[in-house]
């Protein structure tokens, strides 16, 4: 825990020491809203410092409880866990996890950090624990209902041609309403029935 504390209090240190940029200065001409490591690199005169902070300073908190020695695979779990989370606006289960996030990469990182002698759901139970989150949720059935309400607002709201376009595309865990799609309707066949999609 000592090494992992001074890891976290030194990337803090480096954050602190960094040149501030408006980043809506240097990306106000990319498109969309989220910044890959090759744009900031090329862009930005604070270059990799911004893509260690992008990963969310709030993430690094985590490190605290996290002993093993391998904190990069770590906190890119804990990053795709909260993106999945707020995607699909319920805690994921293990099941979830794997299959709406790159399944190859979370399942090996998972087992690399918990062990390849334990179950993938007892791998992740350490996994939650150390992020503090209780993996059972007694109304779990309707917050799943909710978001597939939700989720068939946003896509009804789209036109014929890009609902028809999302849904006969193929699985892109980059991107949130195909994995939506993928987590409350994995039957096509239901969601174009309910859009009138022939």
């Amino acid at each position: 825990m000592d090494r992992n504390d001074g890891i976290y209090k030194n990337l803090l240190e480096l954050v602190g020491q960094t040149p501030m940029v408006q980043l809506n200065v240097i990306t106000k001409d990319f498109p969309g809203n989220y910044f890959h490591f090759g744009t900031i690199n090329n862009h930005s005169s604070v270059h990799v410092f911004r893509y260690i902070i992008q990963l969310k300073i709030s993430h690094l908190r985590f490190l605290r409880y996290y002993d093993g020695t391998s904190p990069g695979i770590f906190l890119q779990l804990v990053s795709d866990f909260f993106k999945l989370k707020d995607w699909i606006g319920i805690t994921p289960t293990i099941d979830e996890f794997i299959e709406l996030t790159d399944p190859q990469p979370t399942n090996a990182r998972l087992m690399e950090l918990f062990g390849i002698d334990d179950t993938n759901s007892s791998r992740y139970s350490k996994f939650l624990k150390l992020l503090s989150i209780n993996s059972t949720s007694e109304n779990m059935v309707e917050q799943k209902e909710i978001q597939k309400q939700l989720f068939l607002v946003k896509i009804k709201l789209k036109s014929k041609d890009k609902q028809s376009q999302l849904i006969n595309s193929t699985f892109d865990w980059n991107d949130k309403l195909s994995v939506q799609m993928k987590m409350y309707y994995p039957d096509k066949k239901e969601l174009k029935k309910l859009l009138d999609i022939t």
